[in-house]
């Protein structure tokens, strides 16, 4: 790993949870947990839900729109990602970090005012490193 001062996380942004039934799992989240719908991605089978500063992402994997999510799945291993919130997003800084770190950016996303890369951890989970562009 490299000598440089570690990035600064300041808590987890979202979970995102892989469904195969995913009218029933929405149901619960909303009406067991009190989350309610904050956005509608049809466009990726994706459902963003809120309660609190809780924040989890239901893809559909049984719909054409959500299959990206879709792996193989026995009982409750259907999570897709987690997602950790920095500090800042300062982009080429952190692509010098994961590179010396021999860590390759699997997928990014730049959005207006964010941006995200998506890497795998040692155990091969998919996280992503979502923050607000360092100014």
């Amino acid at each position: 790993m490299p000598d440089s001062k570690p990035l600064s996380v300041t808590g987890f942004d979202h979970l995102s949870l892989t469904c195969r039934h995913i009218a029933a799992t929405k149901r619960f989240y909303e009406t067991v947990l009190g989350f309610r719908v904050s956005a509608e991605m049809p466009q990726w089978g994706m459902t963003e839900m809120r309660a609190g500063d809780a924040h989890i992402v239901l893809v559909d994997a049984q719909s054409k729109e959500g299959s990206w999510a879709a792996s193989p799945q026995g009982r409750g291993e259907n999570v897709h990602h987690f997602c950790l919130r920095l500090a800042q997003f300062d982009e080429g800084d952190l692509r010098r970090r994961l590179k010396d770190a021999k860590i390759e950016i699997e997928e990014e996303s730049m959005e207006d005012e964010e941006g995200a890369f998506y890497v795998r951890d040692p155990e091969g989970n998919y996280v992503e490193l979502r923050g607000v562009y360092a100014k």
